[in-house]
C-alpha cells in the first residue's frame, strides 16, 4: 500500500475525525518513521518518492510457497511496485538465456525451507543461475526505495554443498520432479 497512498496515519486520525464529523488535517497524524528490527524506515521518503510504484519494472519474480510473510502478501508488494509475478518457475534453461540476455531481471524469492524447489539453479555452483533473494530484499528495497540486493541475498551455498543436505535437497528436488 505504501506504493500508492498519499499517506501514512495514526489511527487517532480516524476517531478524531469521527468526533468532529469531517476528515481533518492529516498532518498532525502523520507517521513520519517506522522502525523494523532495529532499522529506521523514513516513510516520507517513500511516499513523496517519483518511483514508488516503478521500483521494480522490468523484473520478473517467482515466489516459493513456504515464505514468510505469505507469498500472496509477497507478491501484492511487487505488483505494488510494479513487478510482475510469474505463476510458474521458469526452467534453469529459459532462466540461463534470460539472464545472458538481461541480467538480474529474474528474480527468485524464497526461503531455505524451499531450497529443494530451486535446487537444480544452485546446485554445482557458488552463483545461482539468477538472483536468489529473502522476503527481505522486496520490504527493504521499497521502505528504502532502492534495490537491497546484497543484503538479502540468501545464504544457500555452505547449505546446498554440505554433503548430507546436499543429498537431501537432491532427493527433495527429484521426488517433486
Amino acid at each position: 500500500a505504501v506504493c500508492h497512498v498519499d499517506y501514512v496515519l495514526k489511527s487517532n486520525w480516524l476517531i478524531d475525525s469521527a468526533k468532529a464529523g469531517k476528515f481533518i488535517s492529516p498532518e498532525p497524524y502523520t507517521i513520519q518513521y517506522i522502525d523494523v528490527d532495529d532499522l529506521r524506515y523514513d516513510l516520507s521518503k517513500v511516499l513523496y518518492s517519483q518511483s514508488r510504484s516503478t521500483l521494480f519494472a522490468g523484473k520478473y519474480f517467482f515466489i516459493t510457497p513456504d515464505v514468510f510473510p505469505s507469498s500472496r502478501d509477497i507478491e501484492k508488494m511487487i505488483k505494488s511496485a510494479g513487478g510482475i509475478v510469474e505463476p510458474k518457475r521458469r526452467s534453469a534453461v529459459v532462466i540461463a538465456d534470460s539472464q545472458a540476455r538481461c541480467p538480474d531481471t529474474y528474480i527468485i524469492i524464497t526461503c531455505v525451507k524451499d531450497l529443494s524447489l530451486i535446487y537444480d539453479l544452485i546446485r554445482n555452483e557458488k552463483k545461482p543461475k539468477c538472483l536468489i533473494l529473502s522476503t527481505e530484499f522486496v520490504m527493504s528495497s521499497i521502505l528504502t526505495q532502492k534495490l537491497e540486493i546484497e543484503s538479502s541475498k540468501l545464504e544457500f551455498y555452505s547449505t546446498v554443498n554440505n554433503n548430507n543436505n546436499s543429498n537431501a535437497l537432491n532427493n527433495n528436488y527429484n521426488n517433486k520432479k
